[in-house]
């Protein structure tokens, strides 16, 4: 959905900056993600499947030059024009202060509207870790992508 807001944005020539996670399939399981640069529309690999990870381990490797775009995608001076900056996502690392935890609090400094993508059961946990008072649309709702426009046209300002 968050790439589908992207879009939508940029065919009303509305700066985007920040990270998309795009998740790789393969067989039917979760193979990896890539990450896609708002701003430069760039995508590099982030991550891919360890095949014979340890039960209660991470299943997957984090690639250096997934890091090394992440943090030059997130860096306040390419943030700090856009109208909107977005991360997806904010999970389990992130609240152990790992992951793109670090990349955040000078991001969240700048005033511009963040979109982040978040699993439902860390909403209230990411929101208290951050200081946030977030504006939660659920993906699988019906109607989302739009009610995801309209809050974003409001944050924004201005008509969607």
């Amino acid at each position: 959905m968050l790439a589908e807001l992207v879009l939508a944005l940029s065919h009303k020539d509305i700066p985007c900056a920040g990270i998309l996670s795009r998740g790789l399939w393969e067989d039917g399981i979760r193979s990896g993600f890539d990450l896609i640069d708002l701003r430069s529309r760039t995508t590099t690999p982030l991550s891919r499947r360890i095949p014979d990870a340890a039960p209660g381990e991470i299943p997957f490797e984090f690639l250096a030059d997934g890091w090394t775009a992440a943090r030059r995608a997130l860096q306040p001076e390419r943030c700090q024009s856009a109208a909107l900056v977005a991360v997806d996502e904010i999970g389990p690392l992130e609240m152990q202060g790992k992951g793109f935890a670090p990349l955040l609090p000078p991001v969240l400094e700048l005033p511009v509207l963040h979109v982040w993508v978040v699993r439902s059961a860390l909403v209230d946990a990411v929101a208290a870790h951050w200081d946030l008072s977030p504006h939660v649309i659920e993906t699988q709702e019906h109607g989302a992508l739009t009610r995801l426009l309209a809050a974003v046209s409001k944050g924004l300002g201005e008509q969607i």
